[in-house]
């Protein structure tokens, strides 16, 4: 401290005293919700908010599962309809509903149809029918030469196809019954 005046020295003396003396204030929300030692918070309080929300998050995200996959699925059993339809569409014969069921069973293998097992479809010739699992085939007229000769008689064949898929999550309207249907025009036969 040589080379100090007396008021230098003085300042710095009181300076250091008063800073010893003087402690930090303390927040009140540590005070009041942690163990009485700063810094430090109740584990109790996490461990009660993370069992409050696991469950809403498991049900959210269980939901979200459940819904990708019933779009999913739907998506999928359109396409296996419109493809069956086309198949269908061009044929010789207009009367055989077990080669068009056939034939949807086949692509529908091929397809990611989520809860499809192989040679699952039955045929029906009763379009309007809900019944699950069936690949239901109508063609209009029914009188009339099939197919078509030509461009100009219009004939159309329509495909339905009910199927269900594997549902986890409670309280999903329509317990996983999808349904989808598509309609071609006829093509004339090759000549």
């Amino acid at each position: 401290m040589v080379g100090q005046t007396y008021q230098e020295r003085l300042s710095t003396d009181v300076m250091h005293e008063v800073s010893a003396r003087v402690r930090p204030a303390q927040s009140p929300i540590r005070r009041v919700a942690g163990s009485g030692r700063p810094g430090r918070r109740s584990s109790g309080q996490a461990i009660a908010e993370f069992a409050l929300v696991v469950p809403i998050l498991f049900l959210t995200l269980a939901g979200i599962i459940q819904f990708g996959l019933i779009f999913w699925s739907q998506q999928t059993l359109t396409q296996v309809a419109r493809d069956t339809g086309r198949w269908a569409a061009t044929q010789d014969t207009c009367s055989d509903h077990t080669l068009v069921a056939t034939e949807a069973n086949d692509i529908a293998v091929g397809s990611t149809l989520f809860g499809y097992e192989a040679s699952e479809w039955s045929a029906s010739n009763d379009i309007a029918s809900s019944a699950s699992n069936q690949v239901a085939v109508d063609w209009d007229p029914d009188s009339g030469i099939c197919p078509p000769e030509d461009n100009q008689a219009v004939y159309f064949v329509r495909v339905r196809i009910n199927h269900t898929i594997p549902i986890f999550f409670p309280f999903v309207p329509g317990n996983g019954e999808l349904s989808t249907s598509a309609e071609f025009r006829m093509e004339p036969g090759p000549t």
